[in-house]
Formats: structure tokens, sequence, C-alpha cells
């Protein structure tokens, strides 16, 4: 049984790194990552911000997760490896 992989990332370049270390030794991995990248909500509410514009500011923050994401994925995929992504609005 293959050990199940975590993979937590961001835009960083440590996560980069991790990603492109996980493709050079990818014979050392299990053929399927999870990949997660969470986006704390909590930080994004601001006082005097109107309740409109924080869902708009939440949304993006949203998007720009699923771009990260699916541009890592896109990587892993091209490199032979199977991607499983969780995702959850909560």
């Amino acid at each position: 049984m293959d050990p199940k992989i975590l993979v937590p990332v961001n835009d960083s370049p440590t996560a980069r790194a991790t990603v492109y270390s996980i493709i050079s030794l990818k014979e050392r991995f299990p053929k399927t990552l999870t990949l997660l990248y969470v986006i704390r909500k909590d930080l994004l509410t601001y006082k005097m911000i109107p309740d409109m514009q924080l869902e708009m500011v939440k949304e993006n923050a949203m998007k720009g997760g699923r771009a990260l994401l699916d541009k890592y994925c896109a990587t892993l995929i091209d490199a032979g490896k199977q991607v499983t992504v969780v995702s959850s609005g909560a």
C-alpha cells in the first residue's frame, strides 16, 4: 500500500522548490499526491471594509488559490504524477 502524502503549497520559493524536488525524485514518492493550499479567511477581514467588498476579497483569494493549485497540478501531472485536490470553502 502506498503512503498518502500531503503537499502543502503556496506561492513561495520553498513551495516551488519542494514541487520540483518531488519531480526530480519522483520514483521515491507514491504515484498519487494530495496538494493543499490554505486561505486564512480570518486574516482577510478588515475593519472599515464593507461586507460587499470583503466578499470580493475572499472570492479573489479563492480564485488565486485555485490558480496556484492548478499550476502545481499541471506541473506534477506533466511529470507523470497523479494529483488529488480537495477543495472546501469552509
